[in-house]
């Protein structure tokens, strides 16, 4: 029996420019044919149907237009002024990295005085502990010589 015109499932009317600006702002493929009530098979086929290309080359596309205008919404905040973004932009573009204030660099060399210093206390905290162990090992021998000449 031939099929009658108008027949079976209608075709899913997508609206493309909603389609784009949902991967744009990075939603899935399964994200958006939900929001048309579509199977994502659906979706994937008329991409291909009316774009010739896989859906992923395609979604790929979009997000990556959707991260270059994120970047450069990014970079015109920094350049208004906007010190924070210019402090993140600056660690995540030109790897610049927080340095503990009291960092310098000397050359190729590199001195953490934080450090040094801890290290000098540490030195200066062990030499009175010495000091105070002679003392008391001098006493101890004093106790014990008044011992002896006590017996």
């Amino acid at each position: 029996m031939p099929k009658r015109p108008g027949a079976g499932r209608k075709k899913a009317t997508l609206d493309w420019d909603k389609i784009d600006t949902y991967l744009i702002g990075g939603a899935t493929g399964v994200q958006v044919a939900a929001s048309f009530g579509v199977h994502p098979d659906t979706l994937y086929r008329q991409v291909e149907e009316k774009y010739d290309k896989k859906f992923s080359d395609y979604a790929a596309e979009k997000r990556q237009k959707g991260n270059r205008m994120l970047h450069q919404s990014q970079f015109n905040q920094a350049m208004k002024g906007d010190r924070l973004m210019l402090i993140w932009l600056g660690k995540q573009r030109l790897e610049q990295r927080d340095k503990d204030k009291e960092q310098h660099k000397t050359g190729e060399d590199s001195v953490d005085l934080k450090l040094f210093r801890d290290m000098i206390r540490s030195m200066e905290k062990m030499e009175k502990e010495n000091i105070e162990l002679k003392k008391r090992l001098d006493e101890l021998g004093i106790a014990r010589m008044n011992e002896s000449a006590i017996t």
